[in-house]
């Protein structure tokens, strides 16, 4: 299992928004980007659309918790991991988030494979897709 290393700006954050791939469920939003590191990273968020600061810290914590769980034995080198929060997120039962994390997490990485993206970062000479 490897250490879990936050994104530590939100450079990072954007950048998942504008060169990664998304994947929207019900319990959240999952965004993957690569990140040109020999590690993996993850940032959380949860915006005032969930409610007051109680119900986005809950929902913040849930998300950690998912990635323990579920994100964090398959992670891949070389790529930053955003978790948004959306309304349900905070109290939708354990199971049904446990289970939308694995399915963002495989869809995700389907992607990334399908494509043979090759993590490529903005300003390279890959013409097309996203990454």
């Amino acid at each position: 299992m490897s250490r879990v290393t936050s994104i530590p700006s939100r450079t990072g954050f954007l950048l998942a928004r504008n060169y990664g791939l998304k994947a929207v469920l019900h319990g959240l939003v999952m965004q993957a980007a690569p990140n040109q590191l020999p590690e993996w990273r993850v940032g959380f968020t949860a915006s005032r659309k969930i409610g007051n600061a109680v119900l986005r810290n809950r929902a913040r914590r849930r998300l950690r918790a998912a990635m323990r769980e579920s994100l964090q034995p398959v992670a891949r080198s070389g790529l930053d991991y955003v978790m948004i929060a959306r309304y349900s997120t905070a109290k939708l039962a354990w199971q049904d988030l446990i289970r939308d994390v694995e399915k963002a997490v495989g869809y995700l990485h389907r992607e990334i494979d399908r494509q043979d993206l090759g993590y490529r970062m903005p300003g390279s000479s890959h013409k097309g897709g996203k990454f």
